[in-house]
C-alpha cells in the first residue's frame, strides 16, 4: 500500500514537472576579481578584460576601499578621454520565447569628481562579429582606423549622465564606428528616461536587461534598482535588425576630461521565460491526477 502511494505521488510530480516549465536562470559569467587580476585567472567564473584603445591604466585594486573588495580600476590617460575596456564571454543568444532575457549587472563608483557630461559613463552588451581580441589594443586615438577588431562590434549601449547633467540614453549601435560611441555613434532607441546622474564617488549598482518581445526587444537600464532609461528596438534602427547574440561587455567614458572609475561583481545572466502549459495539457494533467487519486483510494 505504501509503495503504491509512493509511486502515485512520484507519478503526479513527474506529470506536473512535464506540463509546467519554470523560468530558468543561468550565470554566463560572474567576475568578482577575487584572483587579483583582470586576466582569466584562478577564479573559474571570471573572464579576461582588455584595453580596447590604449593610453589608459587598467588594474585590479586589492581591495578597493569604496567596495571593500577587489575591483577593476580604469584610469584614462590624458591624450583623449574617450576610452573603452572590453571583456569577452561565451556567445549567448536570446531564445524565441517572449520574455527570454539577458542581464548585465555590476557595481560601480567614480574615482574622481564627476565631470558634467550627459554621456560621461557608458556600458553595453555587444556582438564581437567574430573578431575578439586577445591582447590590449595599441592604438591611442579614439578613432581606431587602423583595424576592425573593435570597430566592427555591434550591439546596445547605455549612456549615463555624470555631474550635474541629467537624463540618459539607449543606443542601437551598428558595426563600423567606435564601440560605445564616436561617429556616427548609433541610433537612440530610448522611449523614456528620468533625470538621473552619477554625481558622487559612492558605490552604485547597475543592471541592463534585454528582453525578447513578440517582434521587438525591450531594453531597461537600472541604477540602484530604479529604472533610469528604457527603450524598444523594433529592428529598424540599423540594417542588422534585432541584435540577439552577445559575447562582449564594454565599459567606457565619454567625457571631455579623463574620468576614472571602478567596477566590481560584473555578471551576465541568461533567463528563460515561463512557458504556460497549453489547455490540452492542463486537461490531461487533471485526468491523470484524478486517476492517481482514485488509485490511492482503492489501495
Amino acid at each position: 500500500m505504501k509503495l503504491n502511494r509512493l509511486f502515485s505521488f512520484a507519478g503526479a510530480a513527474g506529470v506536473i514537472g512535464l506540463l509546467s516549465s519554470a523560468a530558468g536562470a543561468t550565470i554566463v559569467f560572474s567576475d568578482t576579481f577575487t584572483d587579483g587580476g583582470r586576466t582569466n585567472g584562478t577564479d573559474p567564473t571570471d573572464i579576461a578584460w582588455y584595453i580596447a584603445n590604449q593610453n589608459q591604466t587598467v588594474s585590479v585594486a586589492s581591495p578597493d576601499t569604496t567596495f571593500a573588495s577587489n575591483a577593476m580600476q580604469v584610469v584614462p590617460g590624458g591624450l583623449d578621454a574617450f576610452k573603452r575596456v572590453v571583456g569577452f564571454f561565451s556567445s549567448t543568444t536570446l531564445g524565441n520565447t517572449v520574455g527570454d532575457s539577458i542581464t548585465l549587472s555590476f557595481d560601480f563608483h567614480a574615482s574622481v569628481t564627476n565631470p558634467n557630461n550627459v554621456n560621461g559613463f557608458r556600458f553595453g552588451l555587444y556582438n564581437s562579429n567574430g573578431t575578439q581580441i586577445a591582447t590590449d589594443e595599441s592604438n591611442t586615438s579614439y578613432n581606431n582606423t587602423a583595424g576592425t577588431r573593435e570597430d566592427d562590434d555591434f550591439g546596445y549601449n547605455v549612456r549615463v549622465p555624470t555631474g550635474t547633467s541629467a537624463a540618459g540614453d539607449l543606443l542601437d549601435e551598428p558595426a563600423g564606428d567606435n564601440t560605445l560611441g564616436g561617429l556616427p555613434g548609433g541610433t537612440s532607441i530610448k522611449t523614456s528616461s528620468s533625470n538621473t546622474s552619477i554625481n558622487n564617488q559612492l558605490a552604485h549598482s547597475f543592471q541592463f536587461i534585454i528582453t525578447r518581445g513578440a517582434s521587438s526587444l525591450g531594453l531597461v537600464a537600472k541604477l540602484d534598482t530604479v529604472t533610469f532609461v528604457s527603450g524598444t528596438d523594433t529592428g529598424l534602427a540599423t540594417p542588422l535588425g534585432l541584435v540577439t547574440t552577445f559575447d562582449a561587455v564594454y565599459f567606457g567614458t565619454g567625457s571631455s576630461t579623463a574620468y576614472a572609475y571602478a567596477v566590481d561583481n560584473v555578471t551576465v545572466e541568461y533567463s528563460n521565460a515561463v512557458v504556460a502549459p497549453e489547455p490540452g495539457s492542463i486537461a490531461l494533467l487533471g485526468l491523470v491526477a484524478g486517476a492517481l487519486v482514485a488509485r490511492r483510494r482503492r489501495a
